[in-house]
């Protein structure tokens, strides 16, 4: 896999299950990108990132971010934020 630049919306806490929170979090996402046209499906990457591992973080302190691929020097404001994921590779498959 690639580096990949990408705008973030992220949340500090349990996520296990809860569907509305992502579609939450997408949707803001979304909703901020739309406008600034960086949305270009199919070139437009989503994912989502876990940061931690919930089997050695406290359950509140969980980070996982919604995400989407955006230019290198797109610039970001407020709750949306931006990073770099590092290339490498990838884990296909159900683990």
């Amino acid at each position: 896999m690639p580096q990949l630049n990408v705008a973030y919306v992220r949340h500090i806490g349990p996520y296990k299950g809860d569907s509305e929170l992502f579609e939450g979090l997408f949707d803001k996402l979304m909703k901020w990108a739309g406008p600034r046209g960086l949305l270009r499906f199919p070139e437009t990457q989503v994912l989502s990132v876990y940061h931690d591992d919930p089997k050695i973080t406290d359950e509140n302190k969980l980070r996982t971010s919604a995400c989407i691929t955006v230019p290198k020097d797109t610039p970001v404001d407020g709750e949306i934020g931006k990073m770099a994921i590092a290339g490498g590779e990838v884990c296909s498959g159900k683990l």
